[in-house]
């Protein structure tokens, strides 16, 4: 009787299950479609009270598990009630995959009671629930959007196998922690942790990161001490010229009589038809003592000096005379006295 009834038994789960046409979500078996299934571990049968909307949920035929695909269904949050479990033995496999708009995974009682859960390339990027997360036995959380975790997660005891790689990891001092951690991990840590910022730990692997690289800009340093030094430099070039020229205007007077420098000695009124190469202002008071010799001298060198004292023509209007010299001189010299200043 067991070997006759056996045989049906398969045929009836085959029939029964040809209508539904589910393949196991998380564990990837193949499909059960066609039939053709004849191993009662493969065997699964469809739930639907408490079944999330627009979840498929199945049971194995041999009691040990209970899958929950709601892989790609557009969610937002997490499911808050579940098909009921069987018996204590009895594990949820959860997938809860490709749902870009789930983004917090919160508290929920079946993780007590879960073996699996994926919830890989979604867009987690708040995570309430590690204490309860990292019991299960296999986590699935690639492709988020998780940048960052709590150091509190350090403290935690970790059995089972986690999966934290592709999400845009931020490297820097405060995540120096995770360095050791992630190599305590061993195998339980699936794939790589790599960094996405900053822009110098890009693509690095956090596990080999030391304490210098995640707190120190070792680039970005050396081009600021470049910067300073450049700057001190030219800051000094700077000081350096700056004095000398202040040195060369208090001395420019010794500077020019020794090196016979004559900044002034040009014609800056060529073609203006200029009378006079320099007309010389002196008071009266400094005629006899000074106003004489400076003529003189000037004359000697060879320029065209008129002097009031002695080149205004009797009976000439002085105030007429004096102002179309000005302006026919090329330069005014004035020898500025205490005589002079008290006209």
């Amino acid at each position: 009787m067991w070997r006759i009834g056996l045989p049906l038994l398969f045929a009836q789960f085959a029939v029964e299950m040809a209508a539904c046409n589910f393949t196991d979500p998380v564990a990837g078996c193949s499909s059960i479609a066609n039939g053709s299934t004849t191993d009662p571990v493969l065997l699964v049968h469809e739930l639907t009270k408490h079944c999330p909307t627009k979840c498929d949920c199945l049971r194995r035929l041999d009691g040990t598990t209970v899958h929950v695909n709601c892989s790609n269904r557009n969610l937002s949050a997490l499911p808050r009630d579940l098909p009921e479990l069987p018996d204590t033995r009895t594990k949820y496999k959860l997938d809860f995959s490709n749902n870009r708009r789930l983004r917090r995974l919160e508290h929920r009682d079946y993780f007590a009671y879960t073996s699996i859960l994926d919830v890989s390339n979604s867009g987690v990027d708040d995570i309430r629930s590690w204490k309860e997360i990292v019991k299960i036995p296999y986590v699935n959380l690639s492709g988020n959007n998780i940048s960052s975790l709590p150091r509190s997660v350090e403290s935690l005891e970790i059995t089972g196998q986690l999966n934290l790689e592709n999400n845009p990891w931020h490297c820097s001092c405060d995540s120096e922690w995770m360095s050791d951690w992630t190599e305590s991990l061993g195998k339980r840590l699936i794939g790589k942790v790599l960094c996405r910022s900053p822009s110098r730990l890009r693509r690095k692997n956090i596990r080999k990161l030391s304490e210098e690289e995640l707190c120190v800009d070792v680039a970005g340093e050396a081009v600021k001490k470049s910067v300073a030094i450049c700057l001190a430099f030219v800051g000094g070039v700077f000081s350096v010229l700056l004095l000398a020229g202040v040195v060369a205007f208090r001395l420019r007077v010794q500077l020019y009589a020794r090196w016979k420098i004559h900044p002034f000695d040009r014609d800056e009124c060529h073609g203006e038809g200029m009378d006079f190469d320099v007309f010389l202002c002196v008071s009266s008071d400094d005629d006899d003592a000074h106003g004489r010799s400076i003529r003189s001298l000037l004359q000697d060198k060879g320029y065209r000096v008129w002097y009031p004292e002695h080149d205004v023509t009797p009976g000439e209007n002085v105030l007429q005379s004096t102002g179309h010299v000005i302006e026919h001189s090329k330069r005014t010299v004035c020898l500025l006295t205490e005589q002079f200043l008290s006209r």
